[in-house]
């Protein structure tokens, strides 16, 4: 992808080369999200295992990583970081470009975004409903969508309030009109909202694995 990116902007132009470079990213990254992420009742197997087994606690974040029935936020953070990383000597590299900063703070933006899906993703599928993939997909996609929507029926422009559309999925636009302190806010909101969806993640998956150990030594009882 990196090396058709030229090709994708009219008159090999950068800004417009890596916006949309990084839009099939994010619908890539938001379809893989959606698709892997464990449901419910593997979650729930996985905590109760992990609440009966002492020594099963010791590997928690090798599980995180590799476990195929853990919870997949923190395998998603590894593999967004790498699939940013890759971009960053592309962006570093590129001559006759004044969007080359820009490009740069997009990344920590666009993996904390997608960060923040992948939270809500997760534990959407923890949810008691029916069709909870379809809830999840539904929720993730209106989480994308809506906000620069909203944002368009209202009149508010990039140009005009850029820390809203920097909380967006869009944000490249409103790059230009930002300063470095809106970047770091917009950057450690959107990872403190999925620092809390995660906290409640953690309770939600302690509880159910507790609940479904008690009811598995009542029933051997």
């Amino acid at each position: 992808m990196v090396g058709f990116a030229p090709l994708y902007g009219s008159n090999n132009d950068f800004s417009e080369s890596l916006s949309l470079l990084l839009l099939g990213n994010l619908f890539l990254f938001a379809g893989l999200i959606a698709a892997l992420s464990p449901g419910r009742q593997v979650c729930i197997d996985w905590a109760r295992y992990r609440h009966q087994s002492d020594a099963h606690r010791k590997h928690l974040w090798q599980d995180l990583m590799w476990g195929e029935k853990s919870p997949a936020v923190l395998a998603i953070a590894l593999n967004l970081l790498e699939a940013h990383l890759i971009l960053l000597p592309w962006i570093i590299l590129y001559q006759n470009s004044d969007s080359k900063m820009a490009g740069i703070a997009y990344l920590p933006l666009s993996i904390s975004m997608l960060m923040l899906y992948a939270s809500i993703a997760q534990l959407m599928l923890l949810m008691k409903t029916q069709k909870r993939g379809l809830w999840a997909a539904s929720t993730v996609g209106a989480a994308i969508c809506l906000p620069p929507f909203m944002l368009g029926v209202l009149s508010i422009y990039p140009g005009e309030n850029n820390l809203l559309w920097m909380l967006t999925a869009f944000p490249w636009a409103a790059l230009k009109y930002a300063s470095a302190m809106t970047v770091i806010v917009s950057f450690v909101g959107q990872l403190g909202v999925a620092g809390m969806l995660n906290w409640q993640l953690t309770r939600q998956l302690r509880l159910a694995g507790s609940s479904a150990f008690k009811a598995l030594i009542a029933g051997r009882q």
